[in-house]
């Protein structure tokens, strides 16, 4: 029952490299969606938005498992998250206990690329070059200290086209396939 998470700063190329994923192996594409709240999410007291969907989603795919590919994951909640709490800080571990349970079948796909890169594809980021180093900041955080143990592949998009991207990415799941076997 693999499950690929591919995450990034927008603009990075993730909805393009989710979709060939999808067409490759033939697993359906989790993107952010309006899903009711889960009952530990109420329990947090916790508002509704796309993150917490994202709990929704693993908690439905570590009780029956099945093929998937993420679109952004928790990651991304707590990189986009208006602030940063003891609430959230919960929710990411909740979410990190549930794919821990499962390693062997998440695949981690962490795409990067320069400011300017990101702006060009994403005009919205113009003039916000802090953010985005502080939002780069947090991801890099979360891969390099809390995802070391997992199968994570870092692919940078500058100057590679969409083809490019997912044949690295197609390459790395092949032979990771291959050493779990």
């Amino acid at each position: 029952m693999p499950l690929i998470i591919i995450e990034g700063l927008d603009g990075t190329g993730k909805t393009s490299l989710a979709q060939r994923l999808g067409d490759e192996y033939g697993y359906g594409i989790a993107f952010k969606t309006r899903k009711q709240v889960t009952e530990r999410l109420q329990e947090l007291n916790v508002n509704i938005n796309s993150y917490h969907e994202g709990v929704h989603f693993l908690n439905q795919w570590s009780s029956i498992g099945f093929n998937a590919i993420c679109d952004r994951s928790f990651i991304s909640g707590v990189v986009y998250a208006s602030d940063t709490n003891e609430k959230t800080a919960e929710i990411f571990n909740y979410c990190l206990e549930k794919i821990e349970k499962n390693k062997d079948d998440v695949f981690f796909v962490y795409l990067k690329a320069k400011d300017e890169t990101i702006v060009e594809r994403d005009k919205s980021w113009k003039g916000k070059q802090q953010q985005l180093q502080n939002k780069r900041c947090l991801f890099n955080n979360i891969f390099n200290k809390k995802l070391g143990d997992f199968n994570l592949l870092v692919v940078y998009t500058d100057d590679k086209s969409k083809n490019e991207v997912a044949s690295e990415v197609i390459e790395w799941m092949n032979n990771i396939k291959m050493k779990l076997k």
